[in-house]
């Protein structure tokens, strides 16, 4: 990135899921790691390694294996979703992990964002991307 723009830096989370096997490899430089849950399970921010953003030091990224439960759902979110002036950051992420649930991915995204921004005017951008790992389903499990 430095090559490009001096003085620029970005947050990137990179994953790559086997479908086969549920192994899921995340990559996070400075963004927030997926809120991840299963049947029986609350959802919980994953346990993953965090690196500083791109941009920021030329160093070795970490990457974190997770092994995903037949039927989990994985959330990534940009910090526009959960971020709100005056309002506890540590709150907020509770409610996300509290509204993510092992349901299909659209039902998901819509309580996620009913519940995170309602009809509310917000001043960053938000992306949000839900899977739900299923195996042996073929292509239509993601």
């Amino acid at each position: 990135m430095q090559h490009f723009e001096t003085d620029v830096m970005a947050t990137v989370s990179y994953a790559v899921l086997d479908p086969a096997s549920g192994e899921l490899r995340i990559s996070a430089a400075g963004h927030f790691p997926p809120v991840v849950t299963a049947a029986g399970q609350h959802g919980a921010l994953a346990e993953i390694a965090v690196d500083v953003p791109i941009g920021v030091d030329d160093i070795a990224r970490q990457a974190t294996t997770v092994r995903l439960m037949p039927g989990a759902v994985l959330c990534f979110f940009t910090d526009g979703l959960v971020e709100r002036r005056g309002e506890p950051l540590d709150d907020r992420i509770t409610l996300l992990c509290k509204t993510v649930t092992p349901e299909p991915p659209e039902r998901v995204c819509v309580s996620v964002m009913g519940a995170l921004v309602g009809s509310d005017h917000v001043r960053d951008d938000i992306a949000l991307l839900v899977l739900r790992w299923q195996p042996g389903a073929g292509d239509e499990s993601l």
